[in-house]
């Protein structure tokens, strides 16, 4: 990289840390005036759940702060006239672009990390804390997606629960006697009414684990047993999948497709932590625009302040029907998330082209 390319660079990194310092302080400030004005919270409480909602300030004010360094960048190198001196030096104007583009890298690479696993360490900390979502027994989502559970004389897993007919999907549990597994039950689904009773369909039993005589295997088209959990206890297990980090996410999403189960809404989750990371890449290359106006010098920064501000608005509400758009009518998942990023990509590149036919 060359001085002059160091140069700017610099310049946009010093302005996208102090936006974004600035920025995630008045957000921070925000939730800690709220929880202050509620009587129920303590100073330790406050800054705890100030702590929690770090994820989402970063989240919430990365694109912006994106943009803003970006166009703060041309608004003082206009303004001084140093974007005139450094271009009328034979400087590429494509060459710009790149070093924004390697500083939407960087808040990439920030934005991917913060949504695909800060977050979700954020999310079983919180579950773990609240003592209004503490059960009386434990649950853990694994790598693999598979989510266990544990109760005073039983474990087991599952891999998906159907909210709308109470069913659990490959659910598997291990009874036990004394401490010792004793008894498997297995099953391809398994189905709770109202008296918590487990009804398995196609039931695979394994008895006398812990016995001195060889297990009995039996084979059921149907088993019912009760347990002490109802159908409310695994929608808060299956909440868990959002303490998963991207990959294990990923492969949550792939077991639950070859089960036949419809994914869709978890594929939305997953594609929305990567869209905002390749958010805060395009809002970043994005102002690259204005540099078709290097001779004007009289570029406002409230004008500037103001059209980000618009923009910003803008695309979140738009990202935000099309996936609604996309739910109501069953488009596809990756549309829904992608369409507009890919728009709003296809016009950046447009200029980015643009700018070497420019004299």
């Amino acid at each position: 990289m060359s001085k002059l390319s160091k140069f700017i660079f610099k310049k946009w990194l010093k302005y996208f840390l102090i936006i974004f310092m600035a920025m995630f302080f008045m957000g921070a400030l925000g939730d800690f005036i709220s929880f202050a004005l509620k009587d129920k919270y303590g100073t330790s409480e406050m800054f705890w759940n100030l702590f929690l909602k770090t994820s989402i300030i970063i989240e919430k004010i990365l694109p912006i702060c994106c943009l803003f360094s970006s166009l703060f960048l041309f608004i003082n190198l206009k303004n001084h006239s140093e974007l005139t001196a450094i271009l009328s030096g034979s400087f590429p104007k494509k060459k710009i672009a790149q070093i924004l583009f390697l500083g939407g890298i960087i808040t990439f690479g920030i934005q991917l990390f913060n949504r695909g696993y800060y977050e979700t360490f954020l999310y079983d900390l919180s579950i773990k804390d609240n003592k209004k979502n503490s059960f009386k027994f434990k649950k853990k989502v694994t790598k693999d997606g598979t989510i266990w559970f544990k109760g005073n004389e039983y474990f087991g897993s599952f891999l998906f629960f159907d909210e709308k007919e109470n069913k659990i999907i490959n659910p598997k549990l291990f009874m036990t006697k004394e401490k010792v597994v004793d008894k498997i039950i297995q099953g391809d689904y398994a189905i709770i009414d109202e008296n918590r009773t487990w009804n398995f369909h196609n039931a695979k039993i394994l008895k006398n684990l812990s016995g001195a005589t060889f297990p009995v295997a039996e084979n059921l088209g149907s088993y019912s047993t009760t347990l002490d959990r109802a159908a409310g206890d695994f929608q808060k297990y299956q909440a868990g999948i959002y303490s998963l980090g991207l990959i294990s996410l990923k492969g949550f999403i792939d077991n639950m497709k070859e089960a036949g189960i419809n994914v869709r809404s978890y594929f939305i989750l997953y594609y929305e932590k990567i869209a905002s990371a390749i958010a805060c890449l395009l809002f970043t290359i994005f102002p690259i625009f204005t540099i078709h106006n290097v001779g004007k010098r009289s570029s406002s920064i409230m004008g500037g302040l103001f059209l980000t501000l618009i923009f910003t608005l803008s695309f979140w509400f738009m990202a935000g029907a099309l996936i609604s758009i996309g739910e109501s009518y069953n488009l596809s998942a990756l549309l829904s998330v992608f369409t507009l990023h890919i728009i709003m990509a296809l016009f950046c590149l447009y200029h980015y082209f643009k700018l070497e036919k420019l004299v």
